[in-house]
């Protein structure tokens, strides 16, 4: 009987310790996912952001475009190359956003990620094709995976 009362107080005593652990990484699992849903919308506004202000880019160039095609006529050379350096300078700007974009979601994503590992929690980046500027452009939203 002895032995009976020891197992059984054994067995809770085993059981008693590890059940806050698994409360402990259920609190943190759901942080992280919170975390992780928030990054992702953190995500998605840079990319409407990095839109808008492409978007706003290729207006100005259009403008440009159309004035210069005006002078066109006149200045068949000249105007040419300008046409060409405006193009230039526009493929300059899109590729600057578009660089920055990718540095600010990588930055978010990493530190999402490393933060994510410290509590035991797996998320990764799963890379989606973004149209920006008439460009693909693989932008990396996050999923958690696991423990």
């Amino acid at each position: 009987m002895k032995k009976f009362i020891c197992a059984v107080l054994t067995f809770v005593l085993v059981l008693s310790l590890f059940v806050p652990t698994s409360f402990a990484m259920e609190d943190d699992y759901s942080r992280i996912v919170y975390e992780v849903e928030k990054t992702n919308i953190e995500i998605e506004n840079l990319v409407d952001q990095a839109i808008r202000d492409v978007e706003k880019e290729i207006r100005k160039h259009n403008q440009e475009i159309i004035k210069l095609q005006n002078l066109k006529e006149n200045v068949n050379k000249d105007i040419d190359k300008l046409i060409y350096e405006s193009e230039l300078k526009l493929e300059i700007k899109i590729k600057q956003i578009i660089d920055c974009l990718i540095d600010d979601t990588n930055k978010l994503a990493g530190k999402m990620i490393k933060d994510a590992a410290k509590v035991g929690i797996k998320v990764i980046c799963e890379y989606i094709e973004v149209e920006i500027g008439n460009q693909k452009v693989l932008i990396d939203p996050l999923r958690v995976v696991g423990f």
